[in-house]
């Protein structure tokens, strides 16, 4: 494998995804943390020679080799797994999120089980097998993900500022979930409504924003909750409306600022770090454009 490093670099067609595979397989955690999503972001297949991309991923590949021609036996498991598919960080979160959400369901068909007078001991041990073996996969993609470099966390392991954001997230939902029961009530007054839907609005703009400011931590630091934020707009029209235009509002002033970042980064020549700010600009317009076709559908 070695040989075919050295070819790589010696050739002048050298595909990016090869020294991609390398670089992932190879480099130190710290390295794939400060230049892995740069490298891996959009198209790897086909990326042409001009791309700054590519120059970079050469010098650190050219780097990478010398260090393991220097003790090839130290590197040698890495070696051999050159050339394996790149999973998607998003994929390996994903998967963990829905193998816990799936342990969630065994684990209270356990305690349904344990509350019956019958012997349900066989059943249950089944089901602990089955719990035990999707443990075992969250494992290994947590392995995956941290020779990535990418740190999985829970929210306890959330840094103190971040942490606190972290926790009023947590103490927003259910005061959300009672407003929304709250609203059914047919017995309230039209200004009592106007006043919980106003509520509704301003508590989920702010659940927003907080999870904003933890998604920014998150990629600053190249770090994952498996956790699925799941945000949704009321079927309210009225309370639709607001909470529609007030994220809108939003988004515009964060996409403004991380224009105004990149352009401070392209500036400064720090590429990663204005390849993040354009990053988050385009995630934050293909929300922005999919929150404007909903307004124009409700007109």
């Amino acid at each position: 494998m070695l040989e075919q490093i050295d070819n790589w670099l010696k050739d002048v067609k050298r595909k990016y995804a090869f020294g991609l595979a390398i670089f992932m397989a190879l480099a130190s955690i710290e390295v794939k943390k400060k230049y892995g999503d740069f490298f891996k972001e959009g198209d790897t297949e086909d990326v042409e020679p001009n791309d700054p991309r590519f120059p970079m991923l050469i010098n650190k590949v050219t780097a990478i080799y010398n260090i393991v021609r220097a003790n090839p036996d130290k590197y040698a498991e890495a070696l051999s797994k050159i050339g394996a598919p790149i999973i998607r960080t998003n994929d390996q979160v994903k998967q963990i999120i829905a193998l816990n959400e799936e342990r969630e369901t065994l684990q209270a068909k356990i305690s349904e089980l344990e509350d019956l007078d019958e012997d349900k001991a066989a059943e249950i041990d089944n089901l602990q097998e089955e719990i035990e073996d999707k443990d075992k996969t969250i494992d290994e993609l947590k392995e995956q993900l941290k020779t990535q470099g990418v740190k999985v966390m829970e929210g306890k392991d959330l840094p103190k500022t971040i942490k606190s954001k972290y926790d009023r997230v947590k103490d927003i939902v259910p005061l959300m979930a009672a407003i929304h029961a709250e609203l059914k009530d047919t017995s309230i007054t039209d200004e009592q409504r106007k006043a919980k839907a106003a509520e509704l609005c301003r508590l989920d703009d702010e659940r927003r924003t907080l999870w904003d400011d933890i998604d920014a931590y998150l990629n600053e630091y190249n770090s994952v909750l498996t956790e699925e934020n799941k945000f949704r707009y009321s079927e309210d029209p009225v309370i639709r409306g607001t909470q529609i235009a007030n994220r809108m509002v939003r988004l515009k002033e964060n996409i403004r600022r991380n224009q105004e970042a990149a352009e401070r980064h392209k500036a400064s020549n720090k590429p990663n770090l204005e390849q993040k700010a354009l990053e988050k600009v385009s995630q934050m317009q293909v929300e922005l454009d999919e929150l404007t076709v909903m307004i124009n559908e409700t007109k």
